[in-house]
């Protein structure tokens, strides 16, 4: 959560800050955990958690989110901390509106419920350039996702450090060292970590002997009947089974105690409205305000923008002989692009678009034009759709 490791720590105790707040609403004093289960005031408890992302919604929406997951049989929210988001630039911090981490704590508080924060810096749900600021590219020396030194914390490592190889072990490692030397009071879980150092648990080894199953139906669509140490189980679609002694279903994440959505249709009589009148706004073609530069050949859209917009406009404008023809054949522009869209002007006029798809982000495309005696503009906007989350 921060770019260097002489930053880390401020900003890691802001964030543990957070967890202790909920841990004390929670009213627990003491949290560890053994080979069988977490032991939070000397009590084991299974909890199940359900994911609330609190940049993806507004404040407002908190209440209700949270208490909707109660209602559902939720006893702990899981939220990763989206440092792209609280770091906008090396040491300018945001922690207001949709980014209020501390006043999420606080919600979560208030409906009596744990707090797991997965503080990353890593997030594998979507987001984009995987949480981290797109700024951590620009730091002399930085390697993502390694034992290198600018950049060091991870979440969800266990299955990319094979192709790190050493530096991946020693970087895992370093990161367990580090969480633990904090000394929260709350355990910590490395998730997907086979390896991960005693005492950091790995969510999904159990070195005790005893016995607790998790069955999952990974089919979205079709019920499966599964049969586990000789006994059947109903699995609904897309759904997972808790099992604590590896024989009784304590909980299946398509069964709640309450519904919180029903719908009904009723008839109603409905009168129109006025419409408001509609407005159009014709936006100018290429770069109509000041030129932020100009240069020979082209720049690379991500370095140029430093991700701060998704667009970036490419413009040229050249004279062609009163004597070129009019017919025969027509010169052809060629667009080679690394992703992810692009919109093609000749003249203030759209002659085409291409853009790459959700497995090769790059693209080419050949586009036949007409050109005019005298002066022709050609503009690209180059347009991005999110950073990549997983290779950097």
């Amino acid at each position: 959560m921060a770019a260097a490791v002489g930053r880390l720590p401020p900003l890691l105790l802001l964030f543990l800050l957070a967890l202790l707040l909920v841990d004390d609403a929670a009213a627990a004093s003491s949290v560890t955990y053994d080979n069988r289960s977490l032991i939070i005031d000397d009590r084991r408890r299974l909890l199940i958690s359900t994911s609330i992302h609190y940049p993806r919604s507004v404040p407002a929406m908190w209440p209700k989110l949270v208490a909707e997951a109660k209602d559902g049989g939720a006893d702990c929210i899981e939220t990763y901390v989206f440092w792209n988001g609280h770091e906008t630039a090396p040491g300018q911090y945001y922690f207001e509106d949709r980014f209020d981490l501390v006043q999420f704590a606080r919600v979560v508080k208030d409906a009596g419920l744990y707090l797991m924060l997965r503080i990353g810096p890593f997030v594998a749900a979507e987001w984009n350039f995987g949480g981290l600021p797109v700024w951590l590219h620009y730091i002399p020396g930085t390697v993502f996702r390694t034992n290198n030194e600018p950049f060091k914390i991870e979440n969800e490592y266990g299955g990319d450090e094979q192709a790190y190889g050493a530096g991946g072990k020693a970087y895992a490692m370093w990161a367990a060292s580090m969480a633990l030397a904090q000394n929260t009071g709350v355990p910590w879980t490395m998730c997907q970590q086979s390896d991960a150092p005693d005492p950091v648990a790995d969510v999904y080894t159990d070195h005790s002997g005893g016995c607790a199953a998790f069955l999952a139906n990974i089919d979205s669509e079709n019920d499966k009947v599964v049969t586990f140490r000789n006994i059947q189980y109903d699995l609904p679609a897309w759904s997972v089974s808790i099992l604590p002694d590896c024989k009784n279903v304590v909980f299946n994440t398509a069964k709640v105690r309450s519904q919180t959505l029903m719908m009904d249709m009723v008839p109603e009589t409905l009168q129109a409205s006025q419409p408001d009148p509609w407005s159009i706004f014709t936006e100018t073609i290429g770069i109509w305000d000041k030129k932020d530069f100009v240069q020979n050949g082209f720049v690379d859209h991500i370095n140029t923008t430093k991700d701060s917009t998704d667009y970036l406009w490419y413009t040229t404008s050249f004279d062609v002989n009163i004597s070129y023809p009019a017919s025969g054949n027509h010169p052809v522009l060629n667009i080679d692009s690394k992703g992810h869209g692009v919109h093609a002007f000749l003249n203030n006029m759209l002659i085409g678009s291409a853009y790459g798809n959700g497995s090769e982000s790059s693209f080419s495309v050949h586009m036949p034009i007409n050109l005019k005696a005298g002066k022709n503009d050609i503009a690209l906007l180059s347009m991005t759709v999110g950073l990549h989350i997983i290779h950097f």
